[in-house]
Formats: C-alpha cells, structure tokens, sequence
C-alpha cells in the first residue's frame, strides 16, 4: 500500500546538516503517525512521503525556507536578569516561555549571559539551516475511526498544534507548533491519545 490522501502513515527520521552531522533523530519505538494529505506535518516532508510504501528508506533535501525558516536577528533580544522570573537560572540553552506584543506564546533559548544583562533567541534551533531528512517508513494503511477522531480533535483545537511534529516553533516551512518545541504538544503518545470525541470523519 502506498502513501495518499487519507492513509495513516507511521515513521521515524532524521535530520542532518550540511556537515553531515545529525541534528535531530527519532527512534523506531517514538515513531511518529499522521494522515497523509490533511497538512499534520511540514509540507516538504508530506511532499516526499507520496507514493512511498512501508519498508521504504529514503533521503531528500529540504531547503531552509521550507524547513525552520532564515534564522531572524529581530529574535535575538537583550533583557535585564532583574526582569527574568523568580528562580530562573540564567545560563547557556535554558529555555523560557516569553509572550508577544499579540499575546502569543513562545519558547526563547538563552543564547548569551553576562554580568547584568542576558540574550534570548526566539529562533527555532533548526532556523537558516539546509536539511537532508533520512526518512524510515514503519506502517502504511488505512486509518481507524479513533485515529480520525483524534485528528478532529487536534484540528478543532489549535492549542494542541500538529498531530505528530516532536518540535518546531514559528517557522517559515516550520510545522507551526510553539508547544512541540517546548516538550508539551499533545502528539500521539500522549496519555489522552485515542479518547476520540465521536465525531465522523473529516472531509
């Protein structure tokens, strides 16, 4: 069975850099699922998934614009210590949660400490990166009714973002899930997967 609209697809990957060096990899047992063809996962990765079968390996680029998107110097920004929250420890990769002038919530990465002041860079860790994805896929089929209905409940609920992406924030390209990078987005393996809410499938 191939890969099209509407068949659940399961697998795991990698990404490397243009050195070569792995930045980012799933393991077989944290396999990721989606439905193919409903725009759960980054478009260049659902684009190179059409038409490949269960069993299959294979690589393909994916350029920084349709990856994570240029890295922003307009997201590197300077604060205070004083103006951080109680207890944070400010050092070299902690991550804190800082909100915009809109109200929206996003991860920022401390990227620089001194005596006084500190640096947060809200650009996802993968931005102005060219990617080369080694891609397994693991399961190939038609998908079941739960798995429909958590579909619906995750495209009814913005806050738990795409079904299967482990990361990704903002991003040009990038899968849009600012909880995904932070640990929290609600994929899969979560404990409340498969309480489907009764609703039928999506057109």
């Amino acid at each position: 069975m191939k890969i099209e609209k509407d068949k659940y697809a399961r697998f795991c990957f990698s990404f490397r850099n243009s050195e070569g060096d792995i930045v980012y990899e799933t393991a077989e047992e944290d396999a990721s699922w989606y439905i193919h063809g409903r725009g759960l996962i980054m478009p260049a990765m659902e684009k190179a998934m059409e038409g490949h079968e269960e069993g299959e390996n294979f690589i393909f680029a994916i350029p920084q614009d349709e990856a994570f998107g240029p890295r922003r110097e307009a997201l590197v920004r300077e604060f205070r210590k004083d103006e951080m929250p109680e207890g944070f420890e400010a050092e070299i990769g902690a991550v804190l949660e800082v909100t915009d002038e809109d109200g929206n919530v996003f991860p920022a990465f401390v990227c620089e400490v001194g005596e006084e002041i500190l640096k947060l860079d809200a650009n996802h860790p993968l931005a102005g990166q060219d990617l080369n994805c080694e891609m397994k896929v693991l399961e190939v089929r038609d998908a079941t009714m739960e798995e429909w209905n958590e579909l619906e409940r995750h495209l009814m609920d913005p806050e738990q973002g795409p079904v299967m992406m482990e990361f990704g924030e903002d991003a040009e390209g990038g899968c849009g899930c600012h909880a995904c990078h932070t640990g929290t987005c609600g994929d899969p393996g979560c404990s409340d997967h498969g309480k489907g809410n009764g609703s039928k499938k999506p057109n």
